[in-house]
């Protein structure tokens, strides 16, 4: 069979798209302009950034194929990479709300950069975040993408399913944790790929399931398990999430994967001790801050709330969320300066109008009506 084509279908279906050699070197790839062509949903421009081989390469690490076999994948993964790279942007096209550009941490290599992505849900309120930790080439352009809400690389993904479609013997076995495994159960992985594919997930949670009880305890198992069932039920994703911090929960790579975990058992000292693990590792920000602002003000630890959120409101001033958690630490405390100050900030940063009578209705708010800090307040706005 033809090992380029046969992996290349299955992994981004057939495409019309004609081959495109990567230029020697890429202008307009700086990270400020990745990040800008991420929250644009610039796709031809995203694709030519992208080093084709650098990714293919990285794809078939760990994989036995001798140089021919390998330069034909490279060569098929060149012909797709505007698909490769609408693929990336379709799976945020309804649900990305702003890409930034984080500075870089101290210690990190020059040649990775990390965007945050600012999540909205169909309401098109925050829907939570994801960091990619983008490795770049001696070119300038992207060699591999690695996503922190997924535990998981782009070549990472191309490997499982190239491993689906190696004729090897034991490629799978080798990618799957080195067990061995009989038709039955590589045929299931083949399954589950085509149903990932395909956007079937609950099919594919229902395969995955089927493997081994070893390999769904493996990291890559587990990992995989909160990747398909964060996009079904809460009580998949809780279950996901659950097998996953049993065997990997003091992993440090999969720290800000397993904060949602800590939030839902309201183990609230466990995601503080998450997000910090993760800063050390990737980056400190508005959003993790706003994260260790969050479970802070549910354990009812106030004052070190309302450190954490004007830290994230110091880091980001653009970033509205943290605001909002400080108003409801001045509401818990009943503290009049501290609620109407925050109200005032999201005024001036965000065009917010508030009308005093209108708030005074809101029942989180309706304390604030005898307190002399309200009235001054009040009366500046009627």
């Amino acid at each position: 069979m033809s090992l380029p084509r046969a992996i290349l279908v299955m992994l981004l279906g057939a495409t019309g798209l004609p081959a495109g050699a990567d230029a020697p070197r890429s202008a307009g790839c700086e990270p400020e302009r990745v990040a800008e062509l991420i929250e644009r949903q610039r796709v031809a421009a995203f694709a030519q950034c992208l080093d084709a081989r650098a990714l293919a390469a990285a794809a078939l690490d760990g994989l036995a194929l001798d140089d021919r076999e390998r330069k034909a994948f490279a060569d098929g993964v060149a012909a797709v990479k505007r698909r490769v790279a609408d693929n990336f942007m379709r799976q945020l096209e309804s649900q990305l709300g702003r890409a930034r550009l984080l500075p870089r941490r101290d210690g990190a290599s020059p040649d990775t950069f990390v965007v945050r992505l600012d999540l909205i849900d169909p309401d098109g309120e925050p829907g939570g975040f994801n960091y990619i930790a983008f490795a770049r080439t001696a070119e300038g352009r992207i060699g591999d993408w690695y996503s922190h809400a997924h535990a998981a690389s782009a070549s990472d993904v191309m490997r499982q399913f190239a491993a689906t479609t190696i004729r090897e013997p034991g490629a799978l076995a080798r990618l799957l944790g080195r067990q061995r495994f009989d038709r039955e159960t590589a045929a299931r992985f083949t399954q589950f790929a085509e149903h990932l594919r395909e956007s079937r997930h609950a099919e594919a949670l229902e395969a995955l399931r089927g493997l081994p009880e070893g390999f769904q305890a493996s990291r890559l198992g587990a990992t995989l398990l909160v990747q398909v069932a964060s996009n079904l039920d809460e009580d998949s994703y809780r279950d996901a999430l659950d097998r996953l911090a049993r065997s990997h929960g003091d992993a440090p790579e999969l720290q800000f994967l397993l904060v949602d975990h800590h939030f839902f058992r309201e183990d609230y000292d466990r995601a503080i001790e998450a997000v910090g693990t993760f800063e050390s590792l990737v980056a400190e920000d508005g959003a993790t801050n706003l994260l260790r602002c969050n479970a802070l003000l549910m354990a009812e630890r106030h004052p070190e709330a309302r450190a954490a959120c004007e830290r994230s409101i110091a880091l980001e001033p653009d970033f509205e969320p943290p605001r909002w958690s400080l108003a409801t630490i001045g509401i818990k405390t009943r503290d009049a300066r501290l609620t109407l100050d925050t109200l005032s900030g999201l005024e001036t940063a965000f065009d917010y109008a508030f009308d005093p009578d209108v708030l005074l209705e809101n029942e989180h708010y309706a304390w604030l009506a005898d307190r002399p800090e309200f009235k001054a307040w009040a009366d500046a706005r009627r």
